[in-house]
């Protein structure tokens, strides 16, 4: 409640005068006496306004327009205002007080900004039938929960006439009383809605809706609309007839509203009193106010404790009450504790003088104003004490628990067992003594609750550690042995062993006896562990005596050939092999085995089971021999010459030659090589009866062809000789014989004169041969054109391309050039330069000459950069070339101009121009020019609007520039610099020019608004500081202060909370850095004005948390 009250105030010290809402209203007449006419009487007409957003009568208007209508035919009543209408004059110019009904239980009582004032006028109207209506129109009502928003209001009242008042009979209307009332959300509350009326008429109350009306546009609405009224739009489940909701009823016979409030907010609720007089209904008045609902609760005493104590005589006792008490008054109904019998601290511990029951009495209040009590029995009744015993918990077996509980007073006449077992939900018992069995090991938290007869229950909690039964395992489990051994039993556990029965065994009471039953036996083990808990295992033993053996296998195979032989025998366990002989065995201790005869031979097998019974088996292979291959010795082939060679393999009965390239048939013995590379040959020979093969291998070589090696082909002129130059080992045979020195050297001298080509055949020791060739072409000259004169730029290169067929090249002068005697060389030349190039071919040559002319590059120039203030253009000027290119193109007017204007650039920008010269070197040339923007002039005259209290000096703190000029200079100290002083006498607007140390100007305004009111320093009465940014830190606001002397916190005991002397500082809640509880905190300030006076005030504010 106290937050929402809070933010009541919050927005009426804040807001803007002119930003108030209707929040009631109430239309009253009143008999004067008779009119000046015949037959027409005098009346007072009375306004009753009330707006809730504004405690100053700045609210209100001086005047409201009302609306007069004969209800005989309904035409206006005609008046002196405007549209005919009729004014209603404030009777006193400042607000009037408005009665306030708090619950003494809120505490601090909280701050209701409501204005309310009268308006009257007299009028004189004539008697009629029906009588008149009057009314008047406002927009626009307050935000309420019960209606939709923003809409208007109507307050009428009507006037009877002669049908139900005849003459000479006069009427004044009922008063209806104006309280404004805090009321808490969620509980009971009354409210007097009743009025009086002065002639003794019956006023009979409902509740009835409220009219709408007004318009948004218009909120003096100053043409009223006659009747009938529209009904604002109720939001359900709210009606007119149930405004609060359906708990809430208004008395018809009393006016008084009663019921549960609903939950926080506004509820906009209109009373109509029906008016009686001698049983006839002669009118119906009307109030419409809105209800505030906050979130408050009622102050409620609640002590909190145990209601009775089985353990000692001290019991603890707690304040639960809601309401923040600030005065407690325990009585712990013990007179026989003396003084201790009572307590006045909210958390008392009371020591009981005896057992019992005794009845304590908590009275809470707060200020003195409001009290509520309340009395509860507490019982006394020590030495209860629960407990139980229980035997050696095993899993699966039975628990025996029993119970050991004592009392000294009374007798117990209850028990629940909780076995703490999680796996099941019937792990209770009621019994005094009940068994109960576990399912599984582990601790359990065994609970047992007992009461006695004097209404003690306690609770005994023990944890009970439930041991698993001991693991047993025996083996080897159910077995089938031999009858002529002993059989070893074993028993894996921990504790003592015992076997049954006591037949054909040893070592009965051990883990391991031996046993030797003649006939098939049931032994039994029991495991018992060092708990008493115990496991039972059982195995079967049956004794044999009939063992045999089988082999499995091939009777005949191939020599290196494995095979499996397989021994069975008709047991499985405890059963051991032997095979012999062993020679040729792999496994001669396993069952199956691999065996590899070479020769023909006899296995037997010998099967033991146990130790005593013993079958043997034979078994006879046969072997057949393999092939033994050879395939000849190794032989050799040219490539040219002697290609083949006759292979011939012996050794068996088939034969099969690979790879089979360059063999006449594979599948003989004695096939014809002929291969072209060296190759080993393998045969694989076999006989008949077996697939197995073995092979031999021949190398057949190949000699390699002689390497002979020639000139390049090549060109010579018809006056020259050529040497052809040939390498390698042999007989050399060239052809044709033309033009040749000698056919049979390796290098012999030519002189055709015509192209020709040259044959070389060169054969080695062995016959192999080679051949090879040189095509010698021939020119009668040479040819040659350097290429047609060209222009380059200046430091820019240029390959020189010469059509010729010379095989040697000769440029001058070698300046500039990359290399002067290739085809093609790189020239640089840094001027015009005439190379002459001379191309040859052996003694034959030509000679020729290109120019190459040297032109410089173009000079671009893009102007000096520009500097311009944020808004403004710059013109750019390039020069140097005779077509020109900027980038980029943002904000020029044309980029393809030598001078284009950067139009009001945003921000700092380069541009790059490109410059090319068509008379000379065409290639482009670039520079760069910056348009330099300074920022925009940020010009700041401080806050858009300030106020001032008259004689407070404005203290004024421009920024933005390096030099200030502020106009008007009215009532300036200097209006030159940054931060003049202003003594303002009325409301001023101030404009401030600014310029910067680059010239650059800028512009801004403050609105001065005065105020002529007296100084002082306002305090909230609740904050909230919960970090939601509205209300979070209680602060002094000074109005027309100047200075903060000091500004101190105290809760109630007078502990200092928080001190501060600097403005706008304030307390956030904390102290030493803990949050401390909702409660009230005194205040005290002191401040000092403009002209030097002290002010000092107190108060008090509620933490709302």
């Amino acid at each position: 409640m106290k937050k929402v009250l809070c933010s009541f105030l919050l927005i009426f010290l804040f807001a803007e005068v002119h930003a108030t809402h209707i929040i009631g209203g109430e239309m009253r007449y009143e008999y004067l006496g008779p009119g000046a006419a015949p037959n027409s009487k005098l009346y007072r007409i009375r306004i009753l306004l009330m707006k809730g957003d504004s405690p100053t009568g700045a609210a209100l208007a001086a005047q409201y327009i009302i609306g007069i209508f004969n209800n005989d035919d309904g035409t206006k009543v005609n008046g002196p205002a405007v549209n005919n209408n009729w004014a209603a004059v404030e009777d006193f110019v400042n607000p009037l007080p408005v009665p306030i009904i708090i619950s003494p239980c809120i505490q601090p009582p909280p701050v209701l900004p409501y204005v309310y004032k009268t308006y009257s006028f007299v009028v004189e109207l004539t008697d009629n039938q029906f009588g008149y209506t009057l009314a008047y129109q406002t927009y626009s009502r307050q935000d309420s929960r019960n209606i939709v928003n923003n809409q208007g209001a109507t307050y009428t009242c009507v006037i009877p006439g002669l049908n139900v008042l005849p003459n000479p009979q006069t009427d004044n209307s009922p008063a209806y009383k104006l309280p404004i009332s805090a009321i808490c959300e969620n509980s009971p509350f009354t409210l007097d809605f009743s009025a009086t009326d002065t002639q003794g008429d019956s006023l009979v109350y409902n509740f009835c809706d409220a009219y709408n009306g007004g318009l948004a546009g218009n909120a003096a609405f100053d043409d009223p609309a006659p009747p009938p009224y529209g009904s604002v739009t109720y939001i359900a489940p709210y009606t007119g007839s149930s405004p609060m909701g359906s708990q809430v009823t208004i008395n018809p016979s009393t006016g008084i509203i009663s019921g549960i409030a609903p939950a926080a907010g506004k509820y906009v609720i209109c009373v109509c009193a029906s008016v009686y007089r001698n049983g006839v209904l002669i009118t119906v008045h009307r109030k419409d106010l809105i209800v505030a609902v906050n979130a408050c609760v009622p102050l409620t005493a609640n002590p909190n404790f145990t209601p009775i104590t089985c353990d000692g005589f001290t019991v603890n006792f707690e304040d639960n009450s809601a309401g923040n008490p600030d005065a407690w008054l325990w009585d712990f109904g013990d007179p026989a504790s003396g003084a201790n019998n009572t307590a006045n601290t909210p958390n008392p511990i009371h020591t009981f003088s005896d057992t019992g029951v005794f009845y304590v009495k908590l009275k809470v209040s707060v200020l003195g104003q409001c009290v509520d009590s309340i009395i509860r029995p507490v019982r006394v009744y020590p030495m209860f004490l629960p407990g139980f015993l229980n035997t050696t918990p095993c899993v699966n077996r039975p628990v025996q628990f029993t119970d050991t509980s004592y009392t000294t007073y009374g007798f117990i006449n209850s028990w629940r067992w909780d076995f703490g077992d999680p796996a099941t939900l019937a792990d209770t018992s009621h019994l005094q003594n009940p068994l109960y069995t576990y399912a599984l090991p582990g601790t359990y938290n065994v609970e047992l609750r007992v009461t006695n007869s004097k209404g003690c229950d306690k609770t005994y909690t023990w944890p009970v550690t439930v041991f698993g039964n001991p693991p047993l395992s025996v083996f080897p489990g159910d077995s089938v042995y031999c009858g002529l051994d002993t059989l070893q039993l074993n028993g894996v556990g921990t504790g003592t062993f015992a076997w049954t029965p006591p037949i054909s065994i040893i070592g009965a009471n051990t883990a391991t006896p031996q046993v030797f039953p003649a006939i098939t036996t049931w032994y039994h083990a029991k495991l018992t562990d060092a708990n008493g808990c115990f496991t039972n295992d059982s195995l079967k033993v049956i004794p044999k005596f009939d063992l045999t053996n089988a082999i499995a296998g091939p009777i005949t195979i191939c020599e290196e050939d494995t095979v499996i032989l397989r021994g069975t025998a008709n047991y499985s366990s405890n059963i051991t092999w032997q095979w012999a002989p062993s020679a040729t065995v792999e496994s001669p201790a396993n069952d199956t085995t691999r065996v590899y005869p070479t020769t023909n031979t006899t296995y037997t097998l010998r099967t033991k089971w146990g130790n005593n019974c013993i079958a043997t088996k034979t078994h006879t292979i046969n072997v057949t021999a393999l092939a033994r291959p050879n395939a000849g010795p190794d032989a050799f082939v040219c490539s040219s010459g002697q290609t083949s060679v006759q292979l011939n393999a012996t050794g068996g009965l088939t034969y099969s030659w690979s790879p089979t390239t360059g063999l006449s048939n594979p599948n003989i013995p004695n096939p014809i090589a002929s291969p072209t590379v060296p190759t080993n040959y393998v045969v694989a020979v076999g006989v008949a009866g077996c697939p197995r093969l073995r092979t031999d291998t021949v190398f057949v070589d190949v000699g390699a062809v002689p390497a002979i090696n020639t000139l390049n082909d090549t060109l010579i002129c018809t006056i020259d000789t050529l040497q052809l130059s040939t390498s390698g080992t042999g007989n050399f045979v060239w052809s044709p014989n033309y033009m040749i020195s000698n056919t049979t050297v390796a290098s012999p001298l030519v002189s055709p004169d015509v192209p020709t080509w040259y044959y070389v055949n060169l054969t080695d020791a062995i016959g192999c041969k080679n051949r090879d060739s040189v095509f010698v072409d021939v020119k009668p000259g040479v040819a040659l054109n350097a290429g047609p004169d060209t222009t380059i730029c200046q430091t820019d290169g240029i390959y020189l391309n010469p059509v010729s067929d010379g095989l040697y090249y000769q440029w001058t002068p070698a300046t500039n050039l990359n290399n002067s005697t290739v085809k093609n060389p790189l020239a640089t030349p840094l001027a015009t330069t005439t190379y002459r190039v001379r191309s040859s071919i052996g003694k034959c040559f030509s000679e020729d000459d290109i120019t190459i002319k040297v032109v410089p590059y173009p000079v671009a120039q893009a102007g000096p950069d520009n500097y311009i203030c944020s808004g403004f253009s710059a013109q750019l000027q390039a020069t140097g070339g005779s077509i020109y290119a900027w980038s980029p193109a943002s904000f020029l007017n044309n980029r393809l101009i030598p001078n284009p204007v950067s139009v009001r650039p945003t921000a700092s920008i380069q541009y790059i121009v490109t410059v090319r010269d068509t008379l000379g070197c065409p290639k482009p040339v670039k520079d760069t020019v910056w348009v330099r923007v300074y920022p925009r002039v940020n010009a700041d005259a401080g806050p858009r609007d300030t106020s001032v209290v008259k004689g407070q000096p404005l203290f004024l703190n421009a920024t933005g520039g390096s030099t200030y000029l502020w106009s008007p200079a009215t009532w300036l100290n200097n209006p030159t610099i940054h931060n003049p002083v202003s003594l303002p006498q009325n409301d001023i607007q101030y404009f401030v020019t600014v310029t910067t140390a680059e010239g650059c100007v800028g512009r801004d305004s403050i609105l001065v608004h005065l105020f002529d009111m007296t100084e002082d320093i306002y305090v909230p009465n609740a904050f909230t500081p919960n970090n939601d940014g509205t209300n979070d830190v209680l602060r002094p606001i000074l109005i027309g202060m100047k200075d903060l002397t000091y500004f101190r916190v105290y809760n109630r005991w007078g502990e200092l909370m928080f001190a501060t002397s600097e403005k706008g500082k304030g307390w956030d809640g904390r102290y030493k850095g803990k949050p401390q509880d909702p409660a009230a905190f005194v205040w005290e300030a002191e401040a000092v004005t403009y002209k030097g006076v002290i002010r000092k005030k107190k108060g008090s504010a509620v933490l709302v948390r």
